[in-house]
């Protein structure tokens, strides 16, 4: 059996790493859309580019679908954020989907782990898959020295039943809470083997990421330090964030370095 999976970006920055993180699956998937915002879900404005830029990748045939979502500044930044995901998850279902890959721009997969996955959702056909992730800083040749404790749904199925995204939604395993939705059936991939790099710290704005993420209530008094600290981070040193050092490792997973 053929597994068909459309992708979904979730977009309103870092769009400098959107380019790059398609072309590693574009060969391996069906159907991939855009969901953008042009303001945040803070009230802050995209880059006036950003439109022009994801109209290019258009015609490039990067992307095949691009929908604006407009944002209401009377609900709270998680709920907008649910909101956006459930969009191109039902982008998905309207495009005759077997499974929905919810992504953001920062989110690096490689062809031989979605050639994996859909032969072993092709005998397994799992309600979700998740993964742990390598996280990486400043550029793609260094990563934190420990996975995260933390998985990513790479896989939903799409099934015409109602599901989304929901608040407090059922999962196996500590995750975003604006990508939780309901499963009979799940696969998580052992911590031992990450799937996904996620690029989160790779940016050529990086202060403009931590303000408008919609978990800065935590450490928004840190930001300053920490962009301090990312300006002036040289190779060799620990990367800090949320009011902590954080040891790195030197990888060369990817064939071209990605830094700004």
């Amino acid at each position: 059996m053929s597994v068909n999976i459309a992708v979904s970006y979730n977009v309103f920055d870092n769009e400098e790493l959107l380019e790059d993180s398609i072309l590693n699956i574009r060969d391996h998937v069906e159907k991939i859309t855009v969901v953008y915002q042009k303001i945040s879900n803070f009230g802050n404005k995209c880059d006036p580019q950003l439109e022009d830029f994801l109209y290019s990748l258009r015609e490039m045939k990067l992307i095949d679908q691009l929908v604006l979502f407009k944002t209401n500044l009377s609900n709270d930044p998680e709920t907008n954020e649910r909101k956006k995901n459930n969009l191109g998850y039902f982008l998905s279902l309207k495009n005759g989907a077997d499974y929905h890959m919810g992504m953001a721009c920062d989110e690096f997969y490689f062809k031989e782990d979605i050639l994996n996955l859909k032969d072993m959702l092709s005998q397994y056909p799992v309600d979700l898959v998740t993964s742990y992730m390598y996280t990486y800083y400043k550029t793609s040749n260094y990563r934190f020295a420990e996975v995260e404790d933390y998985v990513v749904p790479i896989l939903n199925k799409v099934v015409d039943d109602g599901r989304q995204n929901l608040l407090g939604g059922p999962m196996p395993l500590l995750i975003d809470p604006t990508r939780r939705m309901k499963y009979d059936s799940c696969f998580c991939f052992p911590k031992t083997k990450p799937l996904m790099h996620h690029l989160s710290h790779v940016r050529k704005d990086f202060r403009k990421k931590l303000i408008n993420s919609t978990a800065n209530k935590n450490w928004y008094d840190k930001i300053d330090a920490m962009c301090e600290h990312y300006d002036n981070w040289t190779p060799g040193q620990d990367a800090f964030l949320h009011g902590e050092y954080i040891k790195l490792e030197k990888t060369d997973i990817f064939k071209k370095e990605i830094i700004f």
